[in-house]
């Protein structure tokens, strides 16, 4: 038992699978868990983001960092952000000398690369854990810094040094892996609609499009994003009223909500990043993925490609996006949706993942 060490969590956009580390780590007696991170979802906006609404709420600390990004698009924002970013690391090293971390387990993410630096500084051991099939930037600058690198996919390993890099799988919360299969789908269908944990607005405003016919045959439920709330309300609120109760719209959905979500739905549609990806494998539930085209090496298609050799999933590709493709091909996977949903069982390596990296950080305190 290793109960009262002090290990830092840090990264961004890393809830869902931070929070299945969480759980393993409380397992094995560890309850003194602090999260580092950006406490806002985007730069110049008051949306909180989700570790800072969902890790208090199952007892981890969190502190924000002042945290610079370089951003692929300019905006008023930029140069402040460009401007934190030496604060950033001054401030991640008053943090850890506060803390005093035994270890130090970073997911990735612009607000991580100071903690990591400042915790390799002060010698407390770090672990990197890479999410997606591909490396991310600030994962692939903090691995110089860590004692372990621990990679999700094997398509990964090319990217980081051989010596220190080791599989695990991507942590997924065991209760995604405890959902009941389903024989037959809802009577109507639930659909649950996705664009990541911030929306998507070119994404929703096709659900927006075609939502008069989504709802004469299906349950929607759509997770548009703080950003287009407003709109998908007004949307809703022009619909006849027996075609407004069959669509839901909401903001986000808490990470401690989505296992119900996903046990609800009969098909998702939504973006592939990596978490979410396992987390519909472990669900086996089919889906329908628009791949983000902008991330880098092309991370999301490649994520979705694994369910989709999987039998899982289907993949729009998102300059081929449109309403009439979209309701084509939800009809494709309600017809072929039995042969899919038994394509589940694959990804046996995401069960356990968890646990391996939490014995990983564990070996390192002493």
């Amino acid at each position: 038992m290793h109960t009262e060490s002090k290990i830092v969590l840090t990264g961004g956009h890393a809830a869902t699978t931070a929070l299945a580390t969480i759980e393993a780590l409380r397992k094995k007696g560890d309850n003194k868990l602090v999260w580092i991170g950006s406490k806002y979802a985007m730069e110049g906006k008051n949306t909180l983001s989700l570790e800072f609404t969902t890790f208090p709420e199952v007892g981890v600390k969190c502190y924000s960092i002042i945290a610079g990004r370089l951003q692929r698009k300019w905006t008023r924002y930029s140069l402040w952000s460009l401007a934190k970013v030496p604060f950033g690391f001054l401030h991640a090293l008053l943090l850890l000398l506060f803390i005093r971390p035994k270890v130090v387990l970073s997911y990735g993410g612009f607000a991580a690369l100071p903690v990591v630096v400042a915790a390799w500084l002060l010698r407390a051991p770090v672990i990197v854990h890479e999410q997606t099939i591909a490396a991310g930037l600030t994962n692939r600058l903090s691995s110089p810094f860590a004692r372990t690198v621990a990679i999700s996919r094997e398509e990964s390993r090319k990217y980081f040094p051989d010596n220190k890099t080791v599989l695990t799988g991507n942590p997924t919360g065991e209760k995604f892996f405890s959902i009941k299969a389903k024989n037959a789908m809802a009577s109507p269908p639930v659909l649950f609609v996705t664009g990541g944990s911030r929306g998507s607005q070119r994404f929703n405003q096709v659900v927006f499009d075609v939502i008069g016919e989504l709802t004469r045959e299906y349950i929607v439920v759509h997770q548009c994003g703080e950003l287009d709330l407003a709109r998908a309300q007004k949307v809703r609120n022009s619909l006849p009223l027996a075609l407004r109760k069959r669509y839901e719209v909401m903001a986000s959905i808490s990470p401690l909500s989505m296992p119900a979500m996903f046990s609800k739905a009969d098909i998702i549609v939504g973006r592939s990043g990596a978490n979410t990806v396992s987390e519909v494998l472990a669900a086996g539930r089919p889906a329908i993925f628009v791949p983000i085209p902008w991330v880098q090496h092309d991370e999301q298609t490649k994520n979705a490609k694994l369910a989709e050799r999987a039998g899982q999933a289907v993949i729009i590709r998102q300059d081929e996006l449109s309403a009439k493709l979209l309701l084509t091909t939800i009809d494709n996977v309600r017809k072929n949706w039995k042969k899919m949903a038994r394509a589940a069982d694959i990804l046996n390596l995401d069960k356990n993942a968890a646990e391996k990296l939490v014995n990983l950080a564990l070996e390192q305190i002493k």
